[in-house]
């Protein structure tokens, strides 16, 4: 949403403006569709989520952001339960692992092509 948002903002303000109102937007969405149970965590969802636009407007990739939202998640369920460091690390790499396989599957179906017939 954040690129198409900037994209076309782009078209009727300057592009450094552009970028804050659709990070801005789009920190006010990921926040409000987090569902925090506590009203306190509302702004630092939405500010996670103006973090997380400008680390991609930054990097220009998506796996910068997906691996802070990653590392993030981590820490929150890890305090949550209650759990080790070492539980945590755990349960980071087999996320990491699980995005990373099927993000190479999503690759691989996206650009395979079927074998044309020969006659």
């Amino acid at each position: 949403v954040f690129a198409g948002m900037r994209d076309g903002a782009r078209t009727f303000m300057r592009p450094w403006l552009a970028v804050a109102v659709a990070a801005l937007v789009n920190g006010v969405i990921f926040g409000a569709l987090h569902g925090a149970t506590d009203p306190i965590f509302i702004p630092i969802l939405m500010l996670f989520g103006v973090i997380l636009c400008l680390l991609y407007q930054l990097t220009g990739s998506l796996f910068a952001p997906i691996a802070l939202h990653l590392t993030n998640n981590t820490v929150a369920i890890s305090t949550a339960l209650d759990w080790t460091v070492l539980e945590a690390i755990a349960l980071w790499l087999v996320a990491a692992a699980v995005l990373t396989a099927g993000a190479r599957l999503t690759s691989t179906l996206s650009t395979a092509r079927p074998t044309p017939l020969r006659a």
